[in-house]
């Protein structure tokens, strides 16, 4: 008889930015930079600590939103390989090459390896044209906030301010990186007018209100492994997430090439009425 061994996914995320930004700037210090984004699950090639047998692969971003739900694309949410199940969300991450994250100064707490329990994807979403690209993963345990591990706060103002700066945060490749770096990376990326994405990509693909037109400066994208990742605007004193990476260019990182975010504003009370009260 031959042997079938088991294939997982998992998901990593950003952790925590409902919290103003003097108590984060407490977690500022840990591995030298961006510590204070701590709401995003991660991703990344580190092996779990799991009784589960087989190959993990890590397949999205996403943020955390509630202590059970983790906010992500659709397009990553079922992101399933030949083989592949969706299997474990990996919560406090943030230089996937080393346990636990330290510098001189602090340890971050354990990662927090959690089985997903279930996917609520919108009932709209069209794989082919990335078209409400939006998911919910619920978890079957609960996160313990800390440090590295808090939910971040969503966007429910449908107003955009054209040219105002934006943070991506994730793991992956941005422009100009040969290789996938370990640790979580943020760029900064200008908010344009829908119409330059439209003008890119609305041959193949409609851009419509349910999206965020983000970037398009020379050598500034997010070119790989960054699908389901947040957009964050930093407002009133903490970070609010307006957008999830959704699609762009193969042309990453070109001059007037922007890429395309699903919009929470759009999505807010989808959001709100399909996770746990």
């Amino acid at each position: 008889m031959r042997t079938m061994k088991t294939t997982y996914a998992v998901l990593l995320v950003t952790a925590g930015g409902c919290i103003r930004k003097e108590l984060r700037n407490v977690v500022r210090v840990w591995c030298g930079e961006l510590t204070t984004m701590d709401w995003e699950v991660s991703r990344g090639p580190r092996e779990l600590d799991s009784h589960e047998t087989g190959n993990v692969r890590f397949a999205c971003s996403g943020s955390i939103i509630g202590k059970r739900v983790i906010l992500t694309a659709a397009h990553c949410a079922l992101a399933k390989p030949e083989g592949y199940k969706l299997s474990t969300v990996v919560v406090g991450e943030w230089d996937i090459g080393r346990s636990p994250d330290c510098n001189d100064y602090f340890c971050a707490p354990p990662t927090q390896a959690i089985k997903v329990e279930n996917v609520i994807v919108h009932p709209g979403y069209e794989q082919k044209i990335f078209r409400h690209d939006i998911a919910l993963i619920m978890l079957k345990e609960e996160i313990k906030y800390s440090v590295t591990a808090a939910p971040i706060c969503l966007n429910d103002k449908p107003e955009i301010v054209i040219n105002e700066r934006a943070s991506l945060v994730g793991w992956g490749k941005l422009s100009g990186q040969n290789n996938v770096v370990s640790r979580q990376q943020q760029l900064e990326v200008p908010l344009v007018p829908l119409e330059n994405c439209e003008r890119i990509f609305g041959e193949s693909v409609p851009v419509n209100e349910g999206q965020l037109c983000a970037g398009g400066e020379e050598g500034k994208d997010a070119c790989s492994g960054f699908g389901g990742a947040p957009l964050l605007l930093f407002r009133q004193g903490r970070h609010v997430q307006v957008g999830i990476v959704s699609f762009g260019s193969e042309n990453c990182g070109s001059e007037g090439v922007p890429s395309v975010y699903t919009n929470i504003a759009h999505y807010y009370r989808w959001i709100v009425d399909n996770s746990p009260s």
